[in-house]
Parts: C-alpha cells; structure tokens; sequence
C-alpha cells in the first residue's frame, strides 16, 4: 500500500490530446473501438467495420486488457480494455476489468514530466458497454475502482470526459458520495471555494506564465536558456547570462547562434508540442470569459477545443459576442517571426503591445485575476501593476497569485493588490508542489460545478450508439 496515495482527476477534454503516461483504451468484446480513437491506434492492424474499427489480433482468450505497441513518436503506453457488455451486466465487471488493466499499469512503472505517472482513460461503459441507461450506477462503481487503484499503487488517473453532460455527471456523484478526495489544507480549500463563486459571477480571469507549461515538458527560463546556450558556437552557460536581463540574454544568443530565424527555428522546435497537460485540461474547463499569457505554445488553447471551442486567440483574431478570449502578450509559436524575446523584438512591438498592454490594465482593473506559472518579476507588468494602483483610489484586492513556494518577498511586494497563495511548503521540491497546485485545479474545476437540478438529468440521458454521437465520441 503506498503510503501516499495517488489522485483522481476529472476534466472536460479530449483524451487524445492530453499528456499522459499511459492511456486506456476502451474495445467491446469483439476488439472493436470508436472512430475517434484512430490517432492512437493507426499504426496497428485493423479492419473498417461501419463508423468503427475491428482489431485484428483480439485480446488473448480469457483475458480482459493487454498492451499495445506504441505508435511512433508517442511516448504514451497503449493499453487495450474489454469494456463491452449488456444492458444486464454488472458495474462490477466494469470495476473489475479497470482494478486488472491498472493492476498492470503499476507493475510496469514508467516515469514522465511529472513528478507522478498519469493514466488517462474515457468513462469505460458508457457507450456500447451497456451502462447509457444507467449513468450513475457505471460512474459511481468507476470512481471507486479508481479510487481505490491510486489509492494501492500511488500513480494518478485522470477521466476525461468529451462530453460536457458526462462531465457533469461524473462531478454530480463526486459531490453527493464519498469519489472526490483532495488532499490539501483548509486555506487551500478556502481559498478554491472563494474563486469558484468569482469563477460563477464570471469574474475570474487566467493570467498565465510558463510554470504552467512545465508539466507537458516545456522548459523554464533557465531549462530555456541552457538549451539555447548549448547550441550557440561557442557554447554560453547559464551562469555566464545571469548578470543580463531576460531580452539582452536572448540578445546575445541570438547573435551566438548565427541571427533571429536559427534563434526562431530553434524556439519552433520547443515549444511545437500538441498533447496538454491536465493543469491546462483543467483551466481551460474553468471555461473563463478571458485569459492573458506570456507562452508561446499553444497547450491552452488545446486543452480548450473540446470545452470553449470558439475559443479566440487575440490580437489575430476578434471574439465574437460573448465567445472566451485568450490574449497572447508574446507572440505565438505558430508565428514564429512573432515571437517576442530579444531586446530588439521588444522594442520593435512596442507600438503593437500598447493596446495589448491596455487589455491587461482593463481586466486588473475589472475583473479579478489568477496568475499561475508566472513570477510577476517583469518590469513592463510590475508598470503595467502600478498605473492600475494609481488610477483606482480604493486599496481592493485585485488577484491571486498561486506560487508552487513560499516568497515571503513576493507577498509583501503584491499586499494590498493581490492575495497570495502558496501551494507547498518552505524546502519542499518543486515538483511535489506543482502536482498539488494540479490538485487544487482540480477542487477549484469541482467546486466551479454547482449542484442543480438539470443536473441528474445526464446521469439517466440514454446515449443512442457508441459511435453516432458526440457524447459517445471515445465511449464504449
């Protein structure tokens, strides 16, 4: 028994997209899979039957699971589930099936970016599996074996769900049973309570740094810095840029590593990754009128196709009504000449960055915002920070600022402006606390679901076929 349990999360996405270590593949008893599931299956033997899939070499005689090769360039573990059955079979079967495929995800350990492996996998059953006229019983029966699996073997889960009524659901049970644990302390839990009702008002805003980016393998400044250093001729180290500003150290790569379009190829290659973390699964499921960053990849807007697909990336593209908005202060790494990071990018987007800088002041000084992954060091925001105090006479607090450590510095800088919140302790790793600030997305994303009830309604809605609808697309 591991002596520090593992967590369950849930998040409104798409599981083919998210990072994880391993993901769990649904087949009915005949090994065939939903359409959706091609991407991870491409590479393996298959025959079209219908909108479906049939695999041609079946799961061993007797046997519920086993893994599949994996496709190339996916880091991911493949592991193939019988989940069909009836509309007669037991929830347990599903359970049962879950404990074994788990049962061998633990004894083959493999370790990712986080400090935790992560298993994705749909809600098993609720497609051909039997269980569409019996959402609550297969919820209820999955979040116990899931529980329980994390709970023996100390690696985390996150269900995915694509459907926005099964997401629903699944937090509708979390909340009336005993399935939703989070392990943090009272102020942490105060503190995801008091956002979630800001969440709901809609007036909560995401502001995000490249913190939020490291659990899908994205670097760091200094993890940044390095790499770039390593390739320049002569090699710079990071102890040699430490005596610049950010822009004059990318200035000086830059120059290093033969002029702007190396420098561009090499941040392309970067930060092009296409699988999300859960942290961005989960901020994006917050679904927030606005949201501010500083990245260059693009995992938000990701993790928000299935939740706000008309999602608007700002400045090249305007919202429409009341659709969500994502403003990218910094460029976009599918824009490479965009980008901003040397001295001279910064001066010469000046004129393009005054509006953008305006948007900013508009939602400190309107709304209330998160900032996750960011430092709040830069002195262009720190400027941005004090025309808003000076402008608005009453001392309100303004924000959150979420830091994985405690910087007592930090907060004394921000008192008055912006609540800080810390989400590990004095000496403790730094990836130990980034997956308790996952954990804490996690309680604000529930806490955001209230009760309602329309609500129970999803736990009884039948699902026509497994394949036909969009609430099926990865169930079965």
């Amino acid at each position: 028994m591991a002596q520090d349990p593992g967590h369950v999360f849930v998040v409104h996405g798409d599981l083919i997209t998210m990072a994880c270590t391993d993901v769990v593949v649904p087949l009915d008893y005949s090994g065939r899979y939903t359409d959706p599931w091609r991407p991870l299956m491409k590479h393996l033997p298959a025959t079209r039957v219908s909108a479906d899939w049939r695999l041609q070499d079946k799961l061993p005689p007797g046997k519920r699971y086993k893994q599949a090769p994996g496709a190339a360039g996916d880091p991911r573990r493949t592991w193939l589930l019988d989940s069909g059955g009836t509309s007669e079979t037991k929830a347990s079967w599903i359970a049962k099936g879950l404990s074994a495929v788990l049962r061998a995800v633990a004894a083959k350990p493999v370790q990712g970016s986080r400090v935790r492996p992560l298993v994705g996998l749909p809600l098993v059953g609720s497609g051909a599996g039997g269980f569409a006229r019996r959402r609550d019983e297969l919820i209820t029966t999955v979040l116990d074996a899931l529980g329980s699996a994390v709970a023996k073997h100390g690696f985390d889960v996150v269900l995915v769900l694509y459907s926005r009524r099964d997401y629903a659901a699944v937090q509708h049970v979390r909340r009336k049973g005993k399935q939703g644990s989070w392990a943090l302390n009272p102020s942490l839990r105060r503190a995801a309570s008091g956002l979630a009702a800001r969440a709901r008002s809609g007036e909560l805003v995401l502001f995000l740094g490249a913190g939020v980016s490291v659990p899908a393998g994205l670097p760091m400044w200094s993890e940044l810095l390095k790499r770039l250093g390593d390739a320049c001729s002569p090699p710079v180290t990071v102890q040699a840029l430490d005596s610049l500003q950010p822009p004059e150290a990318a200035t000086l790569l830059e120059k290093r590593l033969g002029g702007a379009e190396p420098l561009q190829d090499m941040l392309t290659q970067l930060f092009s990754v296409d699988r999300c973390s859960v942290g961005h699964a989960l901020l994006a499921g917050l679904r927030t009128p606005a949201a501010v960053t500083t990245n260059y990849d693009r995992l938000y807007e990701i993790a928000a196709k299935v939740p706000m697909p008309d999602l608007a990336v700002l400045p090249h593209k305007s919202p429409t009504g009341s659709a969500p908005w994502l403003l990218k202060l910094h460029g976009d790494v599918t824009r490479p000449s965009e980008m901003v990071l040397t001295r001279e990018q910064y001066v010469e987007h000046q004129d393009l960055r005054g509006p953008l800088a305006a948007v900013v002041q508009t939602l400190l000084m309107t709304r209330h915002m998160l900032f996750l992954g960011y430092s709040l060091a830069d002195d262009t925001f720190i400027r941005l920070a004090t025309q808003v105090h000076r402008v608005m006479p009453e001392r309100r607090v303004r924000g959150t600022i979420v830091g994985l450590l405690p910087d007592s510095l930090r907060e004394e800088l921000w008192l008055g402006a912006l609540t800080s919140l810390d989400m590990g302790t004095e000496g403790e790793e730094i990836p130990v606390a980034a997956r308790r600030l996952e954990i804490w997305l996690d309680l604000l994303a529930h806490s955001l679901t209230r009760p309602a009830s329309s609500t129970t309604s999803y736990l009884i809605l039948p699902t026509r076929t497994c394949s036909a609808t969009k609430n099926a697309r990865y169930a079965t």
